[in-house]
């Protein structure tokens, strides 16, 4: 969970967050499920989001440089994730919650 919080910044893959671990990857994904209710991946997906809701409602940083200090390869990837985990595009959700 640490590595997950640790690399928020950038993509991770399976493999990495269980070596960071010392686990086979079906021992990581068991325990991450048994303690987070949360595939690793679907852990980092949200700590990833967490820290775009922050940067969305928190700075006026254009959604490209959000994109770019999260670790997306472009605006339109980091769009679309953003729009399925809350569900309204990071503008929207921007202007919504600073009330307008």
């Amino acid at each position: 969970m640490e590595f997950a919080q640790a690399t928020v910044h950038r993509p991770v893959r399976l493999q990495e967050i269980a070596a960071a671990a010392g686990l086979s990857v079906r021992h990581c994904t068991r325990l991450f499920k048994e303690h987070t209710g949360l595939s690793p991946i679907q852990f980092c997906i949200q700590q990833r989001m967490a820290m775009a809701e922050n940067l969305v409602i928190n700075t006026s940083e254009p959604f490209k440089q959000v994109a770019m200090s999260l670790g997306y390869e472009d605006a339109l990837n980091f769009s679309v994730q953003f729009k399925q985990h809350f569900k309204m595009s990071p503008r929207h959700y921007r202007e919504k919650a600073r009330g307008r």
